[in-house]
């Protein structure tokens, strides 16, 4: 809903022109892409605030209008964003894991590139309500360019009585003072990731400290 109605108003803001006549008594004439736009309910200006029907100017500017009686929303839609949707929905579907230690091996390979897109799409839905307002954002870029993470290692999966699987996660991170160190990986702090199985896939389901 925030993305289609956040896309509708820019929209709108770029596409739309106000044409106002010096008499009074004459309407209001609003343009999308110099094209007059046809109201059932005059154009109108309050406050200094120009207010037309939602309907006609959504639809002027190619989105649609749906009207949510359950919990009193209106919800535009834009074809751009619609298209969008079902083009990030396949590409997080072929790159779901089908085992545990793909899901991690790829998620890790995410913070290594600072993918926050790939990362995403490898992390379970309630994981990902969790983490979407960081990854938004950061433009769905994780990390910093320093420190930077220089290199990882995934331990073993240790299975979990429900079914899922944890595993130890390091990863070696640098920055110019220790760019050429010699760091064993013994003296990396290690944390934990879950993985767990999802309808026919594996995801990061929750960090561990």
């Amino acid at each position: 809903m925030n993305k289609s109605w956040f896309t509708t108003v820019c929209a709108a803001a770029a596409a739309l022109t106000m044409t106002s006549f010096a008499a009074a008594d004459q309407p209001l004439l609003i343009k999308v892409n110099d094209e007059p736009v046809k109201f059932t309910v005059p154009a109108s200006v309050s406050k200094g605030t120009v207010l037309v029907p939602l309907r006609e100017t959504a639809e002027a500017l190619g989105a649609t209008v749906n009207w949510r009686q359950k919990d009193k929303t209106v919800e535009l839609r834009t074809p751009e964003i619609d298209s969008r949707e079902r083009q990030t929905a396949m590409l997080e579907r072929a790159l779901a894991a089908k085992d545990p230690q793909d899901a991690v091996s790829r998620w890790a390979d995410g913070v290594h590139s600072r993918n926050g897109a790939l990362q995403y799409a490898l992390m379970s839905p309630e994981l990902r309500k969790q983490e979407r307002p960081y990854m938004e954002e950061a433009g769905w870029v994780t990390g910093t360019s320093s420190p930077w993470l220089e290199r990882y290692q995934i331990g073993e999966k240790i299975a979990q009585q429900d079914g899922s699987y944890l595993f130890d996660v390091k990863f070696d991170y640098r920055d110019s003072t220790t760019m050429e160190e010699q760091i064993d990986w013994a003296d990396i702090e290690s944390f934990q990731v879950l993985v767990t199985k999802h309808e026919e896939n594996w995801y990061i389901s929750k960090f561990i400290d």
